[in-house]
Parts: structure tokens; sequence; C-alpha cells
């Protein structure tokens, strides 16, 4: 897995860490950040999934996909926002995602983590429910999407900074109440 996604993905994620500008990012390096964060997602929702000794034959599946097509499957969402890590949560009011997730269809699983200067949003679910939270929030200009991929070359530049604040009133929204703090521990499948 070093070679399919660390190698090829490690130079792009590392200036957003750091909290700088990445230009010209073609369909194809959106498309290696937006798998590594999934690969990396998968893994993180399975280890958790054995811990707790539940179902997680969807993310193992989905991995292997990835694995054999170099590929991934679809109903996955993956979107990009600088973070200002050692803000102050007093210093303004948090706010939660743009776009009305009234009535939105459901999802498996999602996520607000952060890697340094970078806040990371990913979203699973099936086909449906993820273009149905995409087209709810795709007009949030504080996010770069990723994934799916544009047809076009874009620019992570974001000009607004996301704090913790607001990062946990987008897991409020999407989750109800704030499930806690952790690199991608906010993945949590629907009670059936």
């Amino acid at each position: 897995m070093g070679s399919l996604y660390e190698d090829t993905t490690s130079a792009l994620l590392k200036p957003m860490m750091r909290d700088l500008f990445v230009n010209g990012l073609t369909p194809e390096r959106q498309g290696l950040i937006g798998r590594w964060v999934i690969k990396t997602t998968l893994l993180s929702v399975i280890r958790d999934a054995l811990s707790k000794r539940a179902d997680y034959e969807v993310e193992r599946n989905a991995l292997f996909e990835m694995n054999e097509r170099e590929t991934v499957p679809d109903g996955f969402s993956v979107r990009l926002a600088r973070f200002l890590a050692d803000d102050d949560p007093t210093n303004r009011p948090a706010e939660s995602l743009r776009g009305s997730l009234q009535g939105m269809k459901q999802i498996r699983w999602f996520g607000y983590p952060a890697l340094g200067n970078l806040a990371i949003e990913v979203v699973s679910g099936d086909v449906d429910s993820a273009l149905d939270f995409i087209e709810r929030t795709d007009n949030d200009d504080r996010f770069v999407r990723v994934w799916p991929t544009s047809l076009g070359t874009i620019d992570y530049a974001p000009l607004t900074l996301l704090t913790k604040a607001d990062l946990d009133a987008m897991r409020i929204e999407m989750f109800g109440h704030s499930p806690g703090n952790g690199f991608f521990r906010y993945f949590f499948a629907p009670d059936n």
C-alpha cells in the first residue's frame, strides 16, 4: 500500500498540512488525494469495527476493490479545508456546514479529522446518498472537493480557515452530538 498510496500522495498533502496553497491539482492529483483519504479512512473504520466486533464487509470489499482497480468505488465524497489548529474556540462562533441537510438521505459514515493545518471531510454511503450530500453542500467555499474529482485542474486555496469549533459543529450537525476527538475516529454506521 505504501507505493500505491503513500508515495504518490505525500508531496501533495504535506504542503496543505503546513497551511500552504497548492496550485494545479489535476484530476489525477485530486484522485490520488481522494484515494489516500478513503484508504486511510477505510483502514480506520475496519480497525474500529474489529475492536467492536461489528460488521465491516462493505469497507473491506471497498478496500479490496481500490487495491485491485487502483480507483475508488462509488459512494464516497472527500473535501479539504484549511484548519486553524491552535484556535481558541471562544474567538468566534462556530459555523456548521453551508447547505441544508434537512431530509438528507442516510449516509453510512462520515468524518472530520484534521492533520496539522489540513481539515478533511470524508463521507461514505450508497451512490444516491453520497450524491445527495454532495449536492446539498457543494457551494461551501471553505472546502475544495477532491473526490469525486473535477473535470479540470483546481487549486487548493480556500480563504476561510476552519476551527475546532467549526469541525465540532459539523460533526454535531451530521451525527446529532459531538462524537469526540481523534484522528479518523468520527465514523458511525447507522443503526439497523
